[in-house]
């Protein structure tokens, strides 16, 4: 059988001088390895390099938000945000993100953390590789890790599952002082780390497999402790998310596990794993998988132009880590001698069975192969049948492992040929296979940084031809700040923000940064707009053309200041508006909150519907604050017809205007007897407000992702009425919109 024997082991030979000397020389032995301090700049650059161009959508927005004010009012998270299936997510990310949030409320700080931990995980995968298959192989699967380009990319934003490589490492680096070194102690902190990997993402469940068989391989390591320290450490984790399912009743969980599922036997996990080393795959929009990964590279990219050089590469690596599993899954199931099959043949099957097993169990790093096989084999064979819609985020589990299993297949093949074959062939084969995966190594160097330059100018789509838009912080922030300084500069007192759903958390956390007060409302419903009389008032508005647009064009005089850009898409626009004279005040009002101003004439065409909008001046004020939305709740009685609009702000300031537009049935806009519409039409309104969901335990209060509405509260008339009688509008003139 191929030798294992690492560089550690032969630090042990050295005559016995004491533990702490053999630390030494083998700490000695590393610091001066200057390939690891290589590898480590290369994968740092990578990671940092113009770092503000992070992804910075709904989810980022969200859980850097959550920390901070976790950290700001003194709460335990209790949940982290929503799952891809539909329950919420434990808080792990949260208590991490804790950390750069308790330094500062710029969201970079966080994003600078994961991409450190990223490094970190690229060192601690040398480290660990080496302790125990030595420099060679430590060398390969480090650097090939550290230049993978899906790794980069997810190593250069927030979000739950990016955290995962450092914890997996740490893991196997528990399993392994069990397995291979018979270390007591091993797996108090494989259920630790296990705990967190799972909060991280769910997917890593999957990681009991290799527990188990660690558990089996490693007898005698176990302590009666162990179990109920491990128990106690993962009720600490574990409690503050349960305090929440049992306050919630399980709902989230309960309503996934009795949704309906249709369980399909497909290739589409192996794409994604495939996929993810192989970034040339995803760049053809004929691909199937191009429109469901994020950032949507493609063929403006400089990765594409460079594909056609260094495509081979990608290939190369896929073909090289499919035999290094079949060579080593071989080598792990191979007996370790053939000198005892005489012994073997007289003990009958069943004795021949267990004196396999026990031969097996007696050679640790034969075990230690199988767990790490177990590691990539087992989840990829089960997620092959699936209920579920795949991401390719799904495989960032699996990471660094085919590159560690890469680096001791090369190892193990030159040992092997050191030991059966000439010098000139030992030699040959041994710099033959050192210039492959260095240039392997280098076109998929070279490869990422174009990829890095790619998502720092811009050049990918931001997922508008599929409607899942994909935003920058740098685009982001560059757009709000505009907005802040404009308004500065003019005096302007009031910012307004035109949000759509992947930017309204993202901009609602970065406005509160911004010196002037500022109302986000969304793109698609209703509008928030300065009092005719209030003077100017800037206006962000998003990328593309919305509801929000039309409203603003009818009912403001906007000039257009600048545009500022956005990576990977149209940009932003930025005007300044004054919102045109609106009909005299009535006395028509809705509790002390909405006082009716009167109704456009002429209904509003948006996307080939016909929109009537009423006119309402807000009367009170309320201050923004963390996730908390102030909404109403408009309804629109018309020939025995009801049309329901759901206004959003993210502040009230009394005197502001609202445009409320209700979608109009045909049935609604022509009366049976084509006389047109109805002469009055009455509106109610209702009032609440989104808040974040915190509970109590004892003294402990505990934050979490969910929101509550308060009790509704429904707005009456001064004459004590629920409902406003009011004239529609004229259809004899409708206005345009886009």
């Amino acid at each position: 059988m191929m030798s294992t024997a690492s560089s550690s082991e032969r630090v042990a030979s050295v005559p016995d001088s004491g533990k702490y000397l053999k630390r030494h020389l083998a700490l000695r032995s590393v610091l001066i390895s200057w390939e690891m301090y290589l590898i480590v700049i290369v994968a740092a650059f990578l990671r940092f390099y113009q770092l503000n161009t992070t992804e910075f959508d709904d989810d980022q927005g969200v859980i850097f938000h959550m920390a901070r004010y976790a950290v700001t009012h003194g709460l335990i998270p209790a949940t982290t945000n929503r799952a891809s299936i539909g329950i919420i997510n434990p808080p792990a990310t949260i208590y991490l993100l804790m950390i750069p949030a308790a330094v500062s409320s710029d969201p970079l700080a966080g994003v600078f953390m994961t991409a450190f931990l990223m490094v970190v995980s690229v060192l601690l995968t040398y480290l660990f590789v080496r302790r125990y298959y030595g420099r060679v192989a430590a060398t390969i699967a480090a650097l090939s890790y550290a230049t993978l380009f899906r790794a980069v990319v997810y190593s250069r934003f927030m979000w739950d599952q990016n955290f995962l490589p450092f914890f997996i490492v740490l893991f196997f680096m528990a399993l392994f002082s069990g397995i291979i070194d018979r270390k007591k102690g091993w797996f108090l902190s494989a259920l630790i780390l296990l705990g967190i990997l799972v909060q991280l993402h769910a997917s890593t469940i999957l990681l009991l497999v290799p527990l188990a068989l660690a558990y089996i391989f490693a007898p005698g390591t176990i302590r009666k402790r162990d179990y109920l320290f491990g128990g106690l450490a993962l009720f600490l984790l574990y409690f503050p998310y349960f305090a929440n399912e049992v306050k919630i009743h399980f709902s989230d969980i309960i309503a996934y596990l009795h949704a309906p599922k249709k369980t399909v036997l497909d290739m589409e996990a192996l794409q994604f794993y495939q996929a993810f080393l192989n970034p040339y795959k995803l760049l053809s929009e004929q691909y199937p998988l191009h429109w469901r990964v994020v950032p949507f590279i493609g063929q403006p990219s400089l990765l594409w132009q460079l594909s056609p050089y260094l495509s081979w590469s990608s290939i190369l690596l896929e073909l090289l880590i499919v035999i290094s599993m079949v060579a080593l899954l071989v080598l792990a199931f191979k007996p370790a001698s053939r000198g005892t099959a005489g012994q073997e043949s007289r003990t009958g099957l069943w004795g021949k069975a267990l004196f396999y097993w026990n031969q097996l169990r007696g050679s640790p790093y034969r075990c230690a192969l199988l767990v790490l096989l177990a590691w990539q084999i087992v989840p990829l064979l089960y997620l092959m049948r699936h209920s579920m819609q795949l991401y390719l985020h799904y495989i960032i589990f699996f990471m660094p492992g085919p590159f560690i299993l890469l680096g001791i297949f090369i190892r193990q093949v030159i040992i092997w040929f050191e030991a059966r074959s000439s010098r000139v062939l030992k030699h040959t084969v041994t710099y033959g296979l050192y210039t492959l995966i260095l240039l392997i190594v280098l076109a998929q160097c070279i490869g990422t940084t174009a990829g890095v330059l790619d998502l720092d100018q811009g050049h990918y789509s931001d997922g508008a031809p599929v409607n899942n838009f994909y935003n920058d912080l740098r685009s982001l922030r560059n757009a709000v700040t505009a907005a802040d300084q404009l308004a500065l500069e003019n005096h302007i007192s009031r910012v307004y923000i035109s949000a759509d759903w992947p930017t309204q958390s993202a901009l609602g956390f970065l406005s509160t940064q911004m010196h002037t007060p500022v109302t986000l409302f969304q793109d698609n419903g209703c509008a928030a707009l300065p009092a005719s009389n209030a003077g100017p008032a800037v206006l962000l508005m998003g990328p593309y053309p919305s509801f929000a647009d039309t409203l603003v064009q009818r009912f403001t005089t906007a000039t257009l200041v600048s545009k500022p850009a956005r990576a990977g898409g149209s940009p932003f626009r930025l005007y300044i508006i004054n919102t045109k004279a609106a009909p005299s005040a009535s006395t028509n009002r809705l509790g002390q909150d909405l006082q009716w101003l009167g109704m456009a004439g002429g209904l509003v065409q948006y996307k080939q519907s016909s929109w009537q909008v009423s006119q309402w001046t807000l009367l009170r004020s309320a201050q923004p604050d963390y996730r908390t939305v102030y909404s109403y709740t408009l309804t629109q009685s018309i020939d025995g017809q009801n049309v329901k609009q759901e206004c959003a702000f993210s502040a009230l300031h009394a005197g502001d205007q609202i445009l409320v537009p209700f979608q109009q049935k045909k049935a609604a806009q022509v009366s049976s007897k084509g006389a047109g519409l109805a002469s009055t039409m009455d509106i109610q309104a209702a009032s609440y407000q989104v808040q974040p969901y915190t509970f109590q335990v004892g003294p402990l209060k505990f934050l979490t992702f969910e929101d509550i509405d308060t009790p509704v509260r429904q707005l009456t008339t001064p004459a004590g009425k629920n409902a406003l009688a009011i004239p529609t509008a004229s259809l004899a003139s409708p206005k345009k919109g886009k």
